[in-house]
């Protein structure tokens, strides 16, 4: 069976929660006195009275007609607690009191800072503050290290006091991140028992745990292997995976044929490069001499670099400089070069005999290889004029890189410069 109680009962009434302190935060064992027209009544409360039972914490006053509660009065079971009085009260009203509000807050992380040598140990701390109304006693903060899902404690100390609006700074024991180069979470957690507001117990950063010195080289952004285009422009990007900004460090690259070093270039970085940024190092012009394949790597040269696993990158190139087979200048392939070559050259621009040689050239199809005699890998008038300065004495030859003789790149000096070899071949 079910009852309900359907009196129709007008008097008076006033409901009390009463909160305790720690480590009585119900207050069990206090005694509320209620005085209202002249009369007074006394409740304790208790959690129950006997074996199985259980009793409401919040206690209940009948007021009859009293439309004021002279004065209601709280004595705690603990001597240093004393009398809470409140006075003038409205009836017909659940009261909690006192407005005890227990919150202890993890404000912010002291240390470690955003970045953090990884092969040093690393001190936690952290700064917490009594933002409730009442002191705090004996409770705990600990402090966790979070690497994605997984959490582990550091450290967890115990506060024996903290005054109500006072702060202070938690130091835990050191540590040593379990890897190099990630990033990780530090938290430190207030636990106290009857903490009002939970949401303000944990403050959390996050660090980067690398080494003190990490420099990355790659990826390489030319050549590419799918696109050559010569003469070869070596270019790489850097980046600062390390903890403290860097500056004035060599950069190197080596291009090799085969076993033979063809090219070794080396440049001083002299801007700075502050952690988690990168930039690109572009090295002078490489123009390849024969065919083959060449394998070009580049590689930062810090000298105190912790981490020589990113230092390099390299990459292999096919490099196909065709097989022309010509004399450079030799614009009517009689097999040398001379003035008749000059004036064969400005017959053919006149609209007379074209070059009885060409060569398909890579990237530009056929071209009359032997008249192109500045590099521009296109046979035109200017290449007269080069010709013709060449044999005042004014300037040089050079072919066009993407299809140069079969026997090498050939670069012809003035006839006059007593100082060079008329004729240079790299094979």
């Amino acid at each position: 069976y079910i009852y309900k109680n359907v009196t129709n009962n007008t008097n008076n009434w006033v409901g009390v929660k009463v909160n305790g302190y720690y480590p009585n935060p119900d207050a069990i064992g206090a005694r509320v006195r209620v005085v209202a027209d002249g009369m007074s009544q006394i409740r304790e409360v208790s959690g129950g009275s006997g074996f199985g039972s259980q009793n409401m914490l919040p206690l209940h006053f009948g007021l009859a007609h009293a439309t004021i509660i002279d004065s209601l009065i709280i004595t705690f079971p603990v001597a240093h607690i004393p009398p809470l009085v409140y006075e003038n009260l409205t009836p017909n009203q659940y009261y909690e009191l006192p407005n005890i509000v227990i919150d202890i807050a993890c404000t912010n992380v002291i240390s470690p800072i955003s970045l953090s040598d990884c092969e040093s140990s690393i001190y936690p701390a952290v700064q917490i503050k009594n933002v409730g109304n009442v002191p705090a006693q004996n409770f705990r903060v600990s402090c966790d290290l979070c690497n994605g899902p997984s959490r582990t404690q550091i450290d967890s100390l115990s506060i024996g006091y903290l005054g109500v609006d006072d702060s202070l700074i938690v130091e835990f024991c050191s540590f040593v991140p379990p890897q190099c180069g990630r990033f990780y979470r530090i938290e430190g957690i207030t636990k106290l028992i009857g903490d009002r507001h939970p949401h303000n117990d944990t403050a959390g950063a996050y660090f980067y745990s690398g080494y003190s010195h990490d420099l990355r080289c790659g990826p390489i952004l030319s050549p590419e292997p799918e696109t050559l285009i010569l003469p070869i422009i070596p270019q790489v990007v850097i980046s600062n995976q390390g903890v403290t900004t860097e500056t004035g460090f060599p950069v190197g690259c080596n291009i090799l044929l085969g076993d033979s070093l063809v090219s070794t270039q080396q440049l001083i970085y002299h801007s700075y490069l502050p952690p988690f940024s990168s930039d690109t190092v572009i090295f002078p012009q490489f123009q390849p001499v024969v065919s083959g394949i060449y394998d070009i790597s580049l590689a930062t040269l810090l000298a105190d670099d912790r981490n020589r696993s990113n230092d390099s990158a390299s990459i292999l190139i096919n490099v196909d400089l065709g097989s022309c087979s010509y004399v450079l200048g030799d614009v009517n392939n009689n097999g040398i070069r001379n003035a008749m070559d000059v004036v064969y050259a400005v017959n053919y621009f006149k609209g007379r005999s074209i070059p009885p040689y060409h060569c398909l050239c890579q990237h530009f199809g056929e071209i009359y290889v032997a008249g192109d005699v500045n590099g521009s890998c296109s046979f035109e008038g200017l290449d007269v004029t080069c010709m013709v300065n060449y044999y005042k004495g004014f300037a040089g030859m050079s072919p066009c890189p993407y299809c140069p003789p079969i026997e090498g790149i050939i670069i012809l000096s003035h006839p006059n410069d007593n100082n060079k070899p008329s004729i240079q071949i790299s094979k």
